[in-house]
């Protein structure tokens, strides 16, 4: 197979607007695969779920920013749990992972309400705000670090490097604040670290420095480091996408009004129509086969979430907005395989409770103007997005 002759998908990223996962209808129905660049585009559900499964393949990201990076910024990265394979990955991994289990989420959720519902009482009554500045972009970083046990002075530290971090992996002139932001919070988290092994508190910090393995420092650091990455960008970005998704549909918000109950099922659901990974990146380290496809080593891949997560295969009526889908059809939007996302679950739950308190609060919303969409190479979802929006009667300063 040569990338040459597949369907190059460069114009669709060129020559018009909009989010990706409008973008990709434009392509021929049942297209199993395509190029951009040198990379093979998988675009099938199925395929998606195996190469996630398929230990052949090792993350892409890296090595999609070209060569010439900083080799500090490189060895740090590598010892990122996203760029950690094998048992250390899956060490690495079982160590965050109570911090993400399903009571320790919940017990979360007090202050996701709160958090949010704070950040949209200073709007009310409005008019009109932009929900990602006023309302999106900072409402994660005060929940995770909360839990962490990260002092509210330290909260723009936290929010500026996490973007720095997240700009550096899709833009290879943005390797060196990238590494400044990682050089800067990597300090920052070791005397944080070092100040709870001498003096213990109640947050999630001192209960990794007490499990039983004899975690380093630098485990410490990067396990830390780990949490805010899982739960900041993807949640700001997929929540955004959300009421974007939302306010050009009162329909639908009306709906969720009447039956708060549907929220779960609408978030799985919005997050399966407006991914915000969506673009998956690998490379094959060795020879593989996905579903009878061959793929050389060294191949670089991608995988095309908003395409796999509206394969006619798998979702009846794809681009329709359904809450009645089985939970079997389950998305890819939080990936797969050894990498799903950590904190998938502590996303989904922050969606839910911002989405309930915003239900509590706004009696209906539309749009203000027209989104500005982040670039395409990068996580997807809106860099602004103007909202007009009618408060509650009763809710608070309205």
């Amino acid at each position: 197979m040569r990338t040459s002759e597949l369907v190059d998908l460069e114009p669709l990223l060129t020559a018009s607007s909009g989010p990706l996962w409008t973008r990709l209808r434009r392509l021929p129905d049942g297209l199993r695969t395509a190029r951009l660049g040198e990379a093979l585009v998988l675009l099938r559900h199925a395929d998606g779920r195996a190469a996630l499964g398929n230990r052949a393949f090792g993350q892409g990201i890296l090595e999609d920013l070209g060569s010439g990076l900083d080799p500090r910024y490189v060895a740090r990265r590598r010892r990122s749990l996203l760029h950690l394979s094998g048992a250390e990955h899956a060490r690495m991994r079982r160590l965050a992972s109570p911090a993400f289990k399903p009571g320790a989420i919940d017990r979360m959720r007090p202050l996701m309400r709160r958090t949010f519902g704070e950040l949209v009482d200073r709007t009310i009554p409005g008019p009109v705000v932009d929900a990602v500045a006023a309302w999106t972009h900072p409402y994660p970083i005060p929940v995770i670090c909360s839990a962490l046990g990260i002092p509210a002075a330290d909260l723009p530290l936290y929010s500026r490097t996490a973007d720095a971090w997240t700009l550096a992996l899709f833009d290879a002139s943005a390797v060196p604040e990238g590494l400044a932001a990682h050089d800067e919070l990597d300090a920052h988290v070791r005397r944080l670290v070092e100040a709870r092994r001498a003096e213990p508190a109640d947050d999630l910090i001192t209960d990794l420095i007490q499990q039983q393995e004899d975690l380093t420092t630098e485990d410490l650091t990067a396990l830390v480091s780990a949490l805010i990455m899982a739960g900041t960008d993807t949640t700001r970005l997929q929540l955004a996408s959300c009421l974007e998704f939302l306010a050009g549909r009162p329909d639908l918000w009306a709906e969720l009004k009447k039956d708060p109950g549907l929220i779960p099922a609408a978030v799985e659901e919005m997050a399966r129509l407006t991914p915000v990974a969506s673009f998956l990146r690998r490379v094959a380290t060795a020879d593989a086969t996905v579903n009878g496809l061959d793929i050389p080593a060294g191949t670089r891949i991608i995988l095309a979430i908003p395409a796999m997560n509206r394969d006619p295969d798998v979702y009846a009526d794809p681009h329709a907005y359904d809450l009645g889908r089985p939970a079997a059809a389950a998305t890819l939007s939080f990936g797969g395989g050894a990498h799903y996302c950590l904190g998938g679950q502590l996303g989904r739950v922050e969606m839910q409770e911002a989405l309930g308190t915003l239900l509590g609060r706004v009696a209906r919303l539309e749009p203000a103007g027209p989104p500005t969409w982040r670039p395409l190479r990068s996580l997807q979802g809106p860099a602004r997005l103007p909202i007009r929006y009618e408060p509650e009667r009763g809710s608070n300063r309205a």
